[in-house]
């Protein structure tokens, strides 16, 4: 019942998404769903842009955003 989804770019040669759904105790009662978005910073660097974590069931989401990122002593 497990489930991941990978999503690339090939152009770029770099992972864009990934998805991966799950379940807690009972795959029809209990499902999780986690997404993840990545993006890239100027210099090429790839990061975690946005991860949706959500336990539709229990009434919990979690989403946490990456961003502002800037060089060290800027």
């Amino acid at each position: 019942g497990d489930s991941l989804a990978l999503g690339f770019d090939s152009a770029a040669k770099k992972i864009r998404s990934y998805a991966v759904n799950s379940y807690l105790d009972n795959p029809k009662d209990n499902p999780v769903k986690m997404d993840v978005t990545f993006a890239s910073l100027p210099d090429g660097t790839n990061y975690a842009q946005q991860t949706v974590l959500d336990a539709h069931a229990k009434k919990i989401q979690v989403k946490v955003t990456n961003s502002g990122y800037k060089k060290a002593g800027q």
